[in-house]
C-alpha cells in the first residue's frame, strides 16, 4: 500500500522538485492556495507541505550551487517525469511551476532548471505556458467544471 500512496503522489513530487530551488515556502504554497494546484495534483495541502520541505532540503540548495542538472539529479527527475504519461497532467505541472516560479529576467536560470528539463523532456514549448494559470484551473475552472478542491489543514 505505501507504494500505491508514493505512486500517487509522483506529480506533486516533480511539482515539488520544480520548486525546491525557488525560496519562500510559505509563498509557494500561498501561490498554490490561489491556483487551487492541490486539486490538480490529487494531493492535500499539508502533505505537499510535507513533501516541498523535503525536497527543499535535499535539493534546493543543490540547485542554487549549480546551473545545470548533476547527473543523479537528472536521473532522478527522469524517474519521475517518464512515470507521468498523461499529457494534460505534463502541461498542467508545467504551467503551475512556470506561474509559481516567474517568468521575468529576474528569476535566476538555477529556478527553473528542473522546469526546462521537463519541458525538454516532454516536448512542450513556451507558447503552451503562455495561457495564464489561474485561468486554466484556478478556483474560477474548477467550479465551472464542478471539481471538488481537496483540502487539508
Amino acid at each position: 500500500m505505501a507504494s500505491d500512496a508514493r505512486s500517487t503522489e509522483i506529480p506533486a513530487r516533480l511539482l515539488t522538485l520544480m520548486l525546491a530551488a525557488s525560496g519562500d515556502g510559505p509563498a509557494i504554497v500561498r501561490r498554490l492556495d490561489e491556483l487551487d494546484a492541490f486539486a490538480v495534483l490529487g494531493i492535500g495541502r499539508g502533505r505537499f507541505v510535507d513533501l516541498l520541505a523535503v525536497a527543499a532540503g535535499e535539493f534546493g540548495n543543490r540547485l542554487c550551487d549549480c546551473s545545470w542538472l548533476r547527473d543523479d539529479d537528472r536521473a532522478r527527475v527522469d524517474e519521475l517525469l517518464e512515470s507521468i504519461e498523461e499529457p494534460r497532467l505534463r502541461l498542467q505541472l508545467c504551467r503551475i511551476a512556470d506561474d509559481v516560479v516567474g517568468r521575468d529576467d529576474n528569476v535566476a536560470n538555477n529556478r527553473r532548471l528542473v522546469l526546462g528539463h521537463a519541458m525538454s523532456r516532454w516536448r512542450i514549448g513556451a507558447a503552451q505556458l503562455a495561457i495564464d494559470a489561474a485561468a486554466a484551473f484556478g478556483p474560477a475552472a474548477r467550479a465551472a467544471s464542478g471539481t471538488p478542491s481537496p483540502r487539508d489543514g
